[in-house]
């Protein structure tokens, strides 16, 4: 099952080295794929467990965001990551 949620993060440093640490080693403990989606006008996305691929998308406390995740655990994979970026900053 597929499941997408639009998320925000609010870190006025960006998403570097420590949030994004810390969401990709969350985002290891489910089975599903999850992606990680930057919009806008040059859209990007990262497999939400590859730290580097996160850092690389240079997300600001603007960007518009979605956690996308895949398999049988995604219903709770977006719910708790979706919660978890309520928290970095």
């Amino acid at each position: 099952m597929e499941i997408q949620e639009k998320v925000s993060f609010n870190g006025k440093n960006g998403f570097h080295a420590r949030p994004a640490g810390i969401f990709s080693k969350k985002a290891k403990t489910y089975s599903s794929s999850i992606t990680l989606v930057k919009a806008g006008e040059t859209p990007k996305e990262a497999d939400g467990k590859k730290l580097i691929q996160l850092m690389k998308m240079d997300i600001k406390d603007t960007d518009e965001l979605y956690i996308i995740a895949n398999g049988d655990d995604a219903k709770e994979a977006c719910a708790e990551l979706k919660e978890l970026m309520k928290g970095l900053s």
